[in-house]
């Protein structure tokens, strides 16, 4: 699954700026804590624990899961479908931000 190799993008590129958040769908706080536990998610997971339908997913239109996008240190979105060349381009930007450009 996505997981382990996010997992694995994680401990290469952390420690040069790249951050992950995840954004649970679930309804289930206890099951969502037990799957971060079991799997030893390390990056921060937002439940919305006020809203069933998860009000981030619904800003932002997000309908397929998982969803994955890419965005700069500058706030700037680079990909809505981070899955395709994904490693390729996270070097490309933290490359580019350690150069200040």
């Amino acid at each position: 699954t996505e997981i382990p190799r996010l997992q694995a993008l994680y401990a290469k590129y952390h420690d040069q700026g790249l951050e992950i958040l995840g954004i649970s769908a679930d309804v289930d706080k206890q099951a969502l804590e037990g799957m971060i536990e079991y799997k030893k998610i390390p990056w921060p997971q937002f439940f919305d624990e006020e809203n069933r339908e998860n009000r981030i997913k619904q800003a932002l239109r997000v309908n397929d899961l998982p969803t994955q996008w890419l965005i700069d240190r500058k706030g700037r979105l680079h990909s809505t479908n981070a899955r395709s060349n994904r490693e390729e381009t996270i070097k490309k930007l933290l490359a580019e931000d350690s150069d200040g450009r």
